[in-house]
C-alpha cells in the first residue's frame, strides 16, 4: 500500500549564515561522548561564550555511553549503552538529578540489545510534561515518546525524512534538523514536517543534539556534519527563527573534536533580564531531627543574561515547589536565611529560591536537605562466601551508618530482611546479626541476594553484588550443548576476569562469515572494527557443581573450532568461582580446513582420585594477537567418566571362569567393585559373594580391597 505523506503547508524562508557575534555569558549543560579538552566524558557544563572549556560534573566509565537524552525540571534522563566486542548494547534509561548529583536506573529503555533502534536524540515539552525522541530503525526515522517512570518507547509516527536532532520550544512546538540539512517544523500528532529552512550543514556524522533557550527562544544546534569538515568538529550553531530570512550563526567550535549530546540550556519564565540564580543555597536540617530547616542563600547580582541586576522586589522560597515565604524587597548580592518550621512530617524538602524584579520570575537556586528523622542508608562491606560443595553461601556486612537521604540517623536498633531472588524467599527479618548462612535453595540455580536495613521510620534495600550458583551438586556425566541458554545462565558461570569486556557471548550471527555456517554456542571473539582489545584473554567457564567419586577417572571432552590459536587451561576447585580452581590440564585449540570448518573434539583427562563435590573450570588464556583478531565457538562441554577409568594400566592377577551365578571372594577381601571391558563402574559391595546373574555374557574385570587395603585384579568371563 502506498503511504500518504502528510505535511503542513507553509511558505519556506530562506536562511542566512552569518559570522560568530558576541554571545550571552550563559552555562549550558551536555553529555560529551568525546571532548579531548576534557580528562574523561559525561555530563559537563560550560558556558555560551567559553565554549573551549567545559567542567565534568559527572564522569562515565567502564565502557558506557548514551544514545541520546534531555533534562528535564533540573533532571536528566538518557538511554544508555554498554559497548563491547559487538558494538552498543542497549541497557537501562537513567535519570541524573543535576541538584542532588544522584544517578537512578530506571530500567530497560528497549528489549532489543542489539540497538536495532538507533534513537538520536530528545526533547521535552514542558507545556504537556512530555518527553519526544527521534529514532531510527530499518531504514525509517520516526518520532517517538518516552515514559518518564519507566522507560517505555511508543512510536508515534514515521517521519518523512531521516531526522536526527528534535528540540521543543516554550510553546511546545517541535523542531527536527534532517541529514539533508533542513530544519523542519514537527507535528506531534501524526509526525508531519513542513520545511522551515535549509542550514546547509548536512550529513549529519554522529548523534548529536539540539536545545532552545527557552528564555528568549533562540535555537541552539550542536552541530557535526559531513559538509563542514567530514565530521571533525562540532560546531554551536544559534539559529534565530523570528527573522526573515532564519539568521544561522556558527558561534564556534565546541571543545577539541567533541561529540556533544543531550544539550541543556537553563531558562527563566522572566526572560533575559529577569534576575539570576541566588547562589550559594544552603539548607540545614535541626541536627536532633526536629521538623525544622535553615535555608541559607545570597541574592542575586546579575540578570539572567549576565547583566548587572539594579534592584529586586522579592524573593520566593519553595519546598517540594509551594510556596513557603515571600520576603519583600531586599538588596542585590545580600546574604540570607529563613527557617521553615511548617513542616508536618519528616521527609525529603527540595529548596527552590529565585528573586523577582519588573521582567518576572527569575532563575532558581537549588539545595536538598532530608528534614527529620531519616531510615537507615544501605549496609556496606557486603561479603559473600559459597561452601559446602556450592550447598551453602554466607552473607556478612556492616550496618548503615548514615541515612538513606542524608537526615538525622541513630544507628542503633536496626534490624535486618534478607530475601533471596528469584524465588523470592524472605529468609530471615527482624534479624540482629550482621551474618546469615543459607542453607535452604536445594534446587539449583542462579540466585542473588538483598539484604534490608529496617528502623522504626522505614527500611532500605542493598542488592548484595553478584549472582551465585547454589543447590544440590549434579550426577555425572554432566553435558552442555548450549541449546538451552537459560539452563546455562542459571547453572554455570561465565567470568570476563580481566573485565575488558570482550567475553564470552552467545547465538551471534557472526560464526557464519567466519566458519561458513551458523553453530548453536557460546563464543569469544576479536573484532578490531569495532573495538581494540589490550589485555590477553583472561575468560573462564565454569561447571555448576558435580559428585565425583574416587574410583573412578573422569576427562573433559571440548567441542570446538577457531579461526586462531586458542589455549584453554582446564582446572579444578571445590567451588564454581576462579579463585578456587587450580589448573589440572590444559587444550589447544587449532584452526581446521573444511568449509564449512568443522569442529573438533578436545580430551583432558582429570586426576585420579578427585573424591566429593568439584567444579570443573575452562580458562581461555590466549595472548593477545598482533593484528587484534580472534575467534573461538565451544559447542559443547561434557565432564564423564574416561573409557577404561581405573583399570586401563591394570593387569589382570587371575583369570576366573564361572559358570554359576556367585563368585565367593576369599575372606581377607574387605570390598569389591566391578567394572566392564571398557572400564564402565557396574557395582560395589563389602559382601564376599558376588552375583552375576544380572550380568550379560562377557568379560568383566573386579577390583578388590583386601585387607591392609592391597588391592588385587580379578578378569571374569561370565557365560550362560
Amino acid at each position: 500500500m502506498k503511504r500518504k505523506l502528510l505535511l503542513f503547508w507553509v511558505a519556506v524562508a530562506l536562511s542566512a549564515t552569518v559570522l560568530a557575534s558576541p554571545v550571552s555569558h550563559k552555562k549550558m549543560y551536555g553529555f560529551f561522548l568525546n571532548n579531548q579538552a576534557l580528562s574523561g566524558y559525561g555530563y559537563s557544563e560550560f558556558y555560551m561564550d567559553d565554549l573551549d572549556n567545559a567542567t565534568l560534573i559527572y564522569p562515565y566509565s567502564n565502557s558506557v555511553g548514551i544514545f541520546a537524552g534531555a533534562c528535564a525540571d533540573n533532571v536528566f534522563y538518557a538511554c544508555e549503552y554498554v559497548f563491547n566486542q559487538y558494538g552498543p548494547q542497549a541497557s537501562n534509561f537513567i535519570a541524573y538529578d543535576l541538584v542532588t548529583g544522584k544517578k537512578t536506573e530506571i530500567g530497560p529503555w528497549t528489549d532489543e540489545t542489539d540497538v536495532s533502534l538507533k534513537l538520536q536524540d530528545m526533547t521535552y515539552d514542558y507545556t504537556t510534561q512530555t518527553m519526544y525522541a527521534v529514532g531510527y530503525q530499518y531504514g525509517e526515522s520516526a518520532l517517538y515518546t518516552m515514559n518518564l517512570t519507566t522507560g517505555q518507547l511508543t512510536k508515534v509516527a514515521p517521519l518523512a525524512t531521516i531526522c536526527g536532532t528534535i528540540a521543543a520550544n516554550k510553546k511546545g512546538e517541535l523542531y527536527a534538523v534532517g541529514t539533508n540539512g533542513k530544519l523542519y517544523l514537527v507535528n506531534k500528532k501524526d509526525g508531519a514536517l513542513a520545511e522551515i529552512c535549509d542550514t546547509h550543514y548536512k550529513g549529519m556524522a554522529s548523534n548529536q543534539s539540539m536545545e532552545f533557550d527557552r528564555s528568549n527562544g533562540l535555537l541552539y544546534w550542536a552541530s557535526c556534519t559531513i559538509s563542514e569538515d567530514g565530521g571533525r568538529d562540532t560546531y554551536m550553531l544559534q539559529i534565530d527563527l523570528s527573522k526573515d530570512p532564519v539568521e544561522i550563526t556558527n558561534i564556534g567550535v565546541v571543545g577539541i573534536y567533541s561529540a556533544l549530546l543531550s544539550l541543556y540550556i537553563p531558562f527563566v519564565e522572566g526572560g533575559d533580564d529577569a534576575p539570576a540564580a541566588p547562589t550559594e543555597v544552603k539548607v540545614t536540617p535541626d541536627a536532633n531531627g526536629k521538623l525544622s530547616a535553615t535555608i541559607s542563600w545570597k541574592n542575586p547580582m546579575k540578570t539572567f543574561a549576565g547583566n548587572d541586576l539594579d534592584h529586586i522586589k522579592s524573593v520566593v522560597v519553595l519546598r517540594n515547589n509551594e510556596p513557603v515565604a515571600t520576603i519583600d524587597a531586599t538588596e542585590p548580592g545580600a546574604e540570607m536565611t529563613y527557617t521553615d518550621i511548617a513542616m508536618e512530617k519528616d521527609g525529603p524538602c527540595r529548596y527552590s529560591i529565585y528573586a523577582v524584579n519588573e521582567a518576572g520570575e527569575g532563575e532558581h537556586g537549588e539545595a536538598f536537605a532530608y528534614v527529620g528523622h531519616d531510615w537507615p542508608g544501605h549496609v556496606g562491606n557486603m561479603t559473600v562466601t559459597v561452601d559446602d560443595g556450592c550447598a551453602s553461601a554466607t552473607l556478612t556486612w556492616s550496618p548503615a551508618d548514615e541515612g538513606f537521604n542524608g537526615g538525622y540517623f541513630d544507628p542503633e536498633g536496626q534490624t535486618y530482611k534478607i530475601v533471596r531472588m528469584p524465588d523470592e524467599t524472605t529468609l530471615v527479618e527482624g534479624l540482629t546479626d550482621n551474618t546469615f548462612t543459607d542453607k535452604s535453595a536445594r534446587r539449583l540455580g542462579r540466585y542473588s541476594y538483598t539484604v534490608t536495613a529496617c528502623n522504626q521510620y522505614g527500611e532500605s534495600e542493598t542488592k548484595v553484588p553478584g549472582t551465585y550458583v547454589l543447590g544440590n551438586a549434579l550426577d555425572l556425566p554432566v553435558s552442555q550443548d548450549f541449546s538451552d541458554l537459560t539452563y546455562f545462565l542459571n547453572q554455570w558461570q561465565a567470568v570476563d576476569a580481566n573485565n575488558d569486556g570482550f567475553t564470552w557471548t552467545y547465538y551471534s550471527p557472526y560464526g557464519y562469515y567466519q566458519f561458513g555456517n551458523t553453530l548453536v554456542c557460546v563464543e569469544y571473539m576479536l573484532n578490531p572494527t569495532v573495538g581494540m582489545a589490550e589485555q590477553d584473554a583472561d575468560e573462564w567457564l565454569i561447571t555448576p557443581p558435580m559428585k565425583f567419586e574416587a574410583d573412578k577417572v573422569y576427562q573433559v571432552r571440548v567441542n570446538a573450532r577457531s579461526i586462531s590459536t586458542e589455549t584453554l587451561d582446564v582446572t579444578l576447585g571445590c567451588r564454581n568461582t576462579v579463585e578456587a580452581q587450580s589448573v589440572v590440564g590444559s587444550m589447544t585449540v587449532e584452526p581446521t580446513d573444511g568449509e564449512p570448518m568443522p569442529t573438533t573434539d578436545y580430551i583432558v583427562r582429570l586426576p585420579e582420585g578427585i573424591e566429593g563435590v568439584n567444579c570443573i573450570g575452562l580458562h581461555l588464556n590466549s595472548t593477545l594477537p598482533l593484528d587484534n583478531y580472534s575467534y573461538l565457538q565451544i559447542a559443547g562441554i561434557t565432564i564423564e567418566e574416561a573409557a577404561g577409568s581405573g583399570i586401563c594400566n591394570v593387569n589382570a592377577e587371575e583369570q576366573v571362569e564361572c559358570h554359576g551365578h556367585n563368585i565367593t571372594l576369599p575372606e581377607c577381601s574387605e570390598k569389591t567393585t566391578v567394572y566392564d571391558v571398557v572400564g564402565r563402574k557396574l557395582t560395589t559391595t563389602c559382601d564376599r559373594t558376588i552375583s552375576t546373574a544380572n550380568l550379560t555374557e562377557g568379560v568383566y574385570l573386579l577390583r578388590v580391597t583386601m585387607t591392609g587395603g592391597r588391592q588385587k585384579t580379578f578378569k571374569i568371563h561370565v557365560s550362560k
